[in-house]
């Protein structure tokens, strides 16, 4: 594996407005990323934090380092798709919204395109939210699935839970013998609204599951 960049383009629609945003993420072979976004067009009720910040790392997971088990790249030799579901819940388990995204990554062309449609009503005011990890497995050839949840917390100190579905796929035939997880440390997570910019950072991982 070796460091590389990917040129990160998104495009969508969010509570029926258009969002648009473009920038470059930064992969290691650490595991490490980081990533630097710019809105061109930012619905009103929108912020990363209803992804769990994944708007970036549904691609960094790609590079994650590998300890015992393959990463994304390695499964698909440099070319896959991810399509990931969230569902967003306040602390009484009412559902305020849902997105879906899709990515299709291609490593030789140094690009990442994301499609978001979803919608919500709800806060807005998150400043943090949790890492997470995600056990995959696979259930038949080219693709890996699980779940996972992942908590947001407001400047209020409310916190509300995404429940979150991801899934990927590629065309070689690798079979995995054993689950895998896939983890992600957040160490930077920055959006700002009235800038229109995002800026974040993580160390993923690619792990055996030994249960």
């Amino acid at each position: 594996m070796s460091d590389f960049e990917l040129r990160h383009n998104i495009n969508g629609f969010f509570n029926n407005q258009r969002l648009n945003a473009s920038g470059t993420i930064s992969l290691h072979d650490s595991g490490n990323f980081s990533a630097n976004l710019a809105f061109e067009d930012l619905p009103t009720k929108f912020t990363p934090y209803l992804l769990g910040f994944s708007l970036i790392s549904i691609s960094c997971l790609a590079n994650a380092r590998e300890d015992k088990a393959k990463n994304i790249i390695s499964l698909s030799d440099g070319r896959f798709n991810g399509l990931r579901s969230y569902t967003i819940e306040d602390s009484q388990k009412n559902v305020l919204g849902s997105i879906m995204t899709v990515v299709t990554v291609n490593k030789q062309k140094n690009t990442s395109e994301l499609f978001l449609v979803g919608n919500y009503d709800g806060p807005t005011n998150f400043n943090s939210c949790s890492n997470y990890s995600v056990e995959m497995n696979q259930n038949i050839s080219g693709k890996i699935s699980g779940s996972y949840s992942q908590t947001i917390r407001t400047l209020d100190d409310d916190i509300y839970t995404i429940r979150a579905y991801a899934e990927y796929g590629f065309t070689n035939n690798i079979l995995l013998t054993e689950p895998q997880i896939f983890s992600c440390e957040y160490s930077d997570q920055n959006f700002n609204n009235i800038n229109a910019t995002l800026k974040g950072s993580a160390r993923t991982a690619s792990l055996v599951n030994n249960k």
